[in-house]
């Protein structure tokens, strides 16, 4: 097992500035995703760290080695790529030993022989050792691309979107693969993604990136309850966050976001929390708004649109100025154009400055 350690590295195309400094230290062990959308930074942190590009500045370490000048093949990583890139002449036996019998690796056949049959046992894919890549599967093929990279024995794995040639089933069964993969092998990886559930569900810490710059570090608990800009809260999460502009204030004494159409009392032991007024940006997710078609709550709202998501609804509800996502119950059978009563979870509320976007939980922190 292998630390990885990026300090002040700095990478630009032109006048583009690719990445704008980054500090980000992966411990041994780790399963880290780096999450954003295209264009943010993480496919250049990925191809920095495998030597495809070359940093302007700043350090890369790989265990306690300054890998900077050096060449992808003396860095100790395996990449799996995109489009698995297997060799369609080669059964799948001589594509995962490839690394073994490149010029210089020294392996007797016999030791080719062992390791290769045990990756492919690990992998599940014994059986299909004299097959041809065009005979196998799209989640087959993946298999026997991680079983080619881990049959060197890499201190630190590189997954550049292995899954996103996948459709979507296949995908959520290989996510539990590669998550049990890396439960069982406990090695270094480092992993490319920009679809925050593959983040969410394997990896053990989550760097996300906008326009080149690291936004939040943390694990995926941290990442998705406790973000720490606008940008993370909206990007993180199966939809997009709630957002609503108001304003914090005291009302009997009580601390309370004020909003158009909405009045919400605050958890008044969060530490930002003043008496003082000051403008703010609640962020809460759909999960943590339920509509019901009933009185219940001093919160009404009108329904827009109603979506089906399996074991409940998604209702879209007008309130005030504000559009928001919320729950509902299938028995509810909310319909457009229905009146609803709102009910809010304070526990996951989130503030934001709405000038910096930054957390007002997180700028005491």
């Amino acid at each position: 097992m292998t630390e990885v350690r990026f300090s002040h590295v700095r990478k630009s195309f032109g006048s583009v500035i690719a990445l704008a400094g980054l500090d980000l230290d992966i411990k041994s062990g780790d399963f880290v995703s780096l999450l954003g959308p295209s264009g943010s930074g993480k496919t250049t942190t990925l191809n920095l760290l495998a030597g495809l590009h070359a940093a302007d500045s700043g350090d890369i370490l790989i265990g306690d080695k300054r890998v900077n000048d050096l060449s992808p093949d003396r860095r100790n990583i395996a990449m799996v790529f995109q489009n698995y890139a297997l060799y369609p002449h080669m059964t799948v036996f001589e594509n995962i030993a490839f690394p073994l019998r490149a010029r210089g690796r020294g392996f007797a056949e016999a030791e080719i022989q062992k390791k290769v049959k045990g990756v492919a046992e690990s992998l599940g894919v014994a059986s299909l050792l004299a097959r041809y890549p065009k005979e196998l599967s799209g989640g087959q093929q993946q298999r026997i691309a991680l079983g080619r990279a881990m049959v060197r024995e890499p201190g630190v794995f590189l997954l550049d979107e292995p899954l996103s040639n996948l459709d979507a089933r296949l995908r959520i069964r290989m996510r539990r693969d590669i998550k049990a993969l890396h439960d069982r092998i406990r090695s270094t990886i480092v992993y490319v993604t920009h679809d925050q559930a593959e983040a969410l569900t394997m990896s053990t810490k989550i760097a996300v990136f906008d326009q080149g710059e690291l936004q939040q570090y943390g694990s995926p608990n941290e990442i998705y309850h406790r973000p720490l800009n606008m940008f993370v809260a909206n990007f993180v999460g199966e939809r997009e966050i709630n957002f609503i502009a108001g304003q914090l204030q005291a009302v009997e004494g009580i601390p309370t976001f004020i909003a158009p159409g909405l009045s919400l009392p605050v958890n008044a032991e969060e530490r930002w929390c003043s008496l003082e007024p000051r403008d703010a940006v609640l962020g809460i997710r759909t999960e943590a708004i339920f509509a019901r078609p009933t009185a219940g709550s001093e919160t009404v709202g009108l329904v827009e649109q109603v979506e089906l998501v399996g074991p409940e609804l998604v209702a879209y509800v007008k309130i005030g100025e504000s559009q928001l996502s919320c729950r509902a119950e299938l028995s509810s059978e909310l319909r457009s154009g229905d009146r609803v009563h709102l009910t809010f979870d304070p526990a996951h509320f989130h503030f934001f400055d709405p000038q910096t976007t930054a957390s007002l939980a997180g700028s005491t922190k």
